[in-house]
């Protein structure tokens, strides 16, 4: 073979290597994330909060994210049983969690014991924050937090709230206003949600997410005192906020994205695009507002700071109130 035929030759392999990278790019390109399902693992039984919020965010997620978002609810051990799955999951991206504050804030604070450390998991954005009202049996003497307040000042203990166990949300909302505004009230855990025993006029209060609670406030079962956000809500316009007469006091829920640690930053910014720009849009803030909750874009390191700020406060008061988990 001579030169010019070895030059030739070289020349030919080199612009098929060439064209052999072009025609593979597109190859990678689509290999890029995410490339098939997603599933969101819901901490809890299907038809709550969590649950409704979370299949509303997957139908706007997925024109975002170009990919399907499929709902797996797990629920058990107040939200942990779910985040372990996720913990377990490979770090791809494609097994995300659908996270509740007390699975960061309210059972680490209690000591409850885990089967993942808290470093497991890592934020990928916040969405949403729901607050709870308080709310009373019909008859019930005051209409307002500040009456209430002044009737269990006057008659310390006689005054009774429900929750749904020891060491649950409504719990610790009751034993935070006791603390905060210098009342004492009988705490009465039950199994189930305590609100028929409400109604009943078994108990008296209880500290009640305000999706469920509005429908029966509005059907008269039951009366609101007060919720516990920072602004009044558009569907109890008439019902003040409680820190309004005991400063400080404000007790919200908030639903964000979490994946397992270790996830690559890219893929992890890239589900926090998704998200947020799918709840960014006016037809989902409009659904997130009707029911009384708000678009609450928080980051990643904004969500550790927030969970962090949390935990503090319910480590403080379940010291100081010695309260023990079931």
């Amino acid at each position: 073979m001579n030169i010019d035929n070895r030059m030739t030759r070289r020349a030919s392999l080199k612009l098929m290597g060439a064209g052999a990278a072009v025609m593979g790019a597109p190859a990678l390109h689509a290999q890029a994330f995410p490339n098939r399902p997603i599933r969101i693992i819901v901490p809890s039984g299907p038809g709550g909060g969590a649950d409704t919020f979370a299949r509303l965010m997957s139908i706007a997620a997925a024109r975002e994210l170009g990919q399907s978002l499929v709902i797996e609810n797990v629920p058990g051990a107040g939200g942990i049983v779910g985040a372990d799955r996720v913990v377990r999951a490979p770090k791809d991206g494609y097994t995300v969690l659908w996270g509740l504050n007390p699975i960061f804030t309210m059972i680490p604070a209690l000591g409850t014991s885990m089967p993942f450390a808290p470093a497991d998991l890592q934020p990928v954005c916040t969405l949403i924050s729901n607050a709870y009202v308080w709310v009373a049996r019909a008859d019930f003497p005051a209409n307002n937090a500040k009456e209430l307040i002044a009737l269990a000042k006057a008659s310390p203990g006689k005054f009774s709230y429900a929750s749904t166990g020891n060491g649950s949300a409504a719990h610790l909302g009751g034993a935070l206003l006791e603390q905060e505004a210098g009342i004492s009230m009988l705490h009465v855990p039950f199994k189930g949600t305590g609100i028929a025993e409400v109604m009943g006029g078994q108990v008296d209060l209880k500290m009640e997410p305000l999706g469920s609670a509005v429908s029966l406030i509005q059907g008269g079962k039951l009366k609101a005192l007060a919720v516990t956000s920072r602004q009044v809500l558009a569907p109890l316009p008439n019902v003040r906020p409680l820190l309004e007469v005991v400063p400080g006091y404000e007790v919200e829920g908030w639903h964000s994205v979490w994946v397992a640690a270790g996830t690559p930053p890219a893929i992890v910014e890239t589900l926090r695009k998704g998200f947020t720009a799918a709840i960014a849009t006016p037809d989902m803030r409009g659904r997130v507002e009707q029911t009384g909750s708000n678009v609450y874009l928080l980051g990643a390191a904004e969500t550790t700071a927030l969970a962090a700020k949390e935990l503090d406060v319910w480590k403080k008061l379940i010291v100081a109130k010695k309260i023990v988990a079931e």
